[in-house]
């Protein structure tokens, strides 16, 4: 509903539209004008208006009438220079731009922060502009109304301060999470970006998953002691918050790599037979924390590197290690193997969550040989439906494949189920019945597998190209009679041998 402003009565320079060559833009005060304006507390210029109806209109509005738009999380640095380049004949360039606040405010009726706001105008852009007034001592701004921008003032501001100042990673994850609130999916945010491959959007979200110790130290950086966005996402691996901020702890104390840090807090400290020797026991205790350190990958998009800040990771790598002495090799390790093979299935899981994403973004997945029997033994083995519907709808949301803009689960099955489009429920079944495999095959309740976990792990393999990593999905699917290659079965075995 139209937001009724009362008009004023005396006349106005602005016509309600933007400037262009046939439409000349309205007449602006003098810089000497607006100055001598500010200090005496005169009244607005003629022809310039504090409350118009259209925009475009251009206004000089006491800043204390203007709040700032909490959709702008940018630190706004030092504004001196700024301040005092206000004092100079030219004065202020380019007005702000800002929207009545009850337009605002009735577009984003649900946001607690916009909830907050009472002054009379919001600012759109220029915030910098209009702090640095306040500090020059200046009484009023000259602003240009925009009510139009209120619906895309989100995504404008972000692209804004994008293409300004490079963003830290966190902020463009909070810039990434507005957005994705108001139902944008992760291939329309890069879109609207300008970003050519959309799951780094994706990473940028995982960041707001982790722990607050953790974002602090994304945003202090690897450089100063922190940590790198890629290898704090990996701490994502592990099941809750308290074992995350353990992992960081030992990578911060006693500077271990995300992945020896992981393998710590799953596997506990390891000893061995030799406890008598203090320096041995310390060798093996590292020795036992690091087995088939190739047991996990690494799960990012390889093309992740591309994308964070430059250096961040190499100073996560270069950071100086305590010096070790050399120690004997361990005579022999004891090791945990319950827990060892909970490990590996969580990677194995992560890594078959990919391979399914993978597949969900051909246009012709659904097709595939074998989705007849993947969706019969999906309808036939028991499997919690909720859990297998909500993890679809993750997937097919990343993988750009969900073609409707709907955030709760729930909601968003009922429309596909009420869509015309064959194709598109088509694809949604056939992810269901990929989730409903693959959080069957997931539970860690079940000790092992058996031949419907094997048969859809062999579709994985077919139609995904998924090659099995860890040695526990090794292990069953030979167990279960699917064979892998030669060269696959040899890395096994030569694996296998030097774990023991």
């Amino acid at each position: 509903m139209p937001i009724s402003v009362e008009r004023p009565s005396r006349n106005r320079r602005g016509n309600g539209q933007p400037p262009n060559p046939g439409n000349p833009a309205p007449e602006q005060p003098s810089a000497s004008d607006t100055e001598q304006e500010a200090h005496s507390g005169a009244k607005p210029l003629v022809g310039i208006n504090d409350a118009p109806d259209r925009d475009w209109d251009l206004l000089n509005i006491p800043l204390d009438q203007i709040e700032a738009n909490p959709f702008n999380d940018r630190d706004m640095g030092d504004l001196t220079d700024l301040a005092e380049s206000l004092q100079l004949p030219a004065g202020l360039l380019e007005p702000v731009s800002v929207m009545h606040r009850e337009v605002f405010q009735a577009e984003y009726p649900d946001d607690p922060n916009v909830a907050q706001l009472t002054a009379k105008y919001t600012l759109g852009f220029g915030e910098r502009r209009w702090r640095a007034h306040a500090i020059a001592g200046k009484k009023r701004v000259r602003a240009v109304l925009r009510n139009d921008l209120a619906p895309t003032i989100q995504e404008e501001l972000l692209k804004e301060n994008w293409h300004r100042k490079p963003p830290t990673e966190l902020e463009e994850a909070r810039g990434f999470s507005r957005l994705a609130r108001q139902g944008y999916s992760t291939r329309q945010i890069a879109k609207a970006m300008g970003i050519r491959d959309h799951t780094k959007v994706k990473r940028r979200l995982d960041l707001l998953l982790l722990p607050p110790v953790v974002q602090e130290a994304i945003e202090l950086g690897a450089a100063k002691g922190g940590i790198g966005p890629t290898n704090a996402r990996k701490l994502l691996q592990l099941d809750d918050e308290a074992q995350r901020i353990q992992a960081w702890d030992l990578m911060r104390t006693e500077r271990l790599t995300a992945d020896d840090a992981m393998k710590r807090v799953i596997l506990g400290p390891q000893r061995t037979s030799d406890d008598a020797d203090p320096t041995g026991s310390a060798g093996e205790t590292a020795g036992a924390a690091g087995v088939q350190s190739n047991a996990q990958p690494d799960v990012d998009n390889p093309s992740e590197d591309k994308d964070e800040a430059p250096g961040d990771e190499a100073a996560e790598e270069t950071q100086p290690k305590p010096e070790q002495k050399p120690v004997a090799p361990p005579k022999k390790k004891l090791e945990a193997p319950a827990d060892k093979a909970a490990y590996e299935r969580r990677v194995g899981s992560s890594n078959r969550e990919q391979a399914c994403v993978h597949l969900l973004r051909r246009a012709d997945a659904s097709q595939a040989q074998g989705v007849a029997v993947l969706l019969s033994r999906a309808l036939l083995v028991p499997v919690k439906q909720d859990h297998a519907r909500s993890r679809a709808h993750a997937w097919l949301t990343e993988s750009g494949s969900a073609e409707l803009n709907v955030r709760n689960t729930e909601s968003y099955f009922e429309a596909v189920l009420s869509s015309p489009s064959r194709s598109l429920i088509e694809h949604v079944t056939f992810a269901t019945a990929l989730a409903a495999g693959e959080v069957r095959a997931a539970d860690r309740r079940r000790p092992s597998w058996d031949a419907h976990d094997a048969a859809f792990v062999k579709f994985l393999m077919d139609a995904a190209g998924y090659v099995p990593d860890t040695q526990w999905e090794k292990r069953e699917l030979t167990r279960l009679g699917v064979a892998l290659s030669n060269t696959k079965q040899d890395e096994s075995e030569r694996s296998e041998t030097e774990s023991l």
